[in-house]
């Protein structure tokens, strides 16, 4: 049962790593279909 907190700890990690993801996924996809050239811009930006 040692491991047991760690496993967990390290599971919550990941969901929220996911859901932020899954959060700026939107946003993204959001500001492409609401103004393209901004989203190119900002994607560029971060490459």
């Amino acid at each position: 049962m040692s491991g047991y907190p760690y496993n967990a700890l390290k599971r919550s990690t990941i969901d929220f790593v996911g859901f932020v993801m899954f959060f700026f996924g939107t946003l993204f996809v959001k500001v492409a279909l609401y103004d393209p050239f901004m989203a190119q811009e900002t994607l560029c930006k971060f490459m």
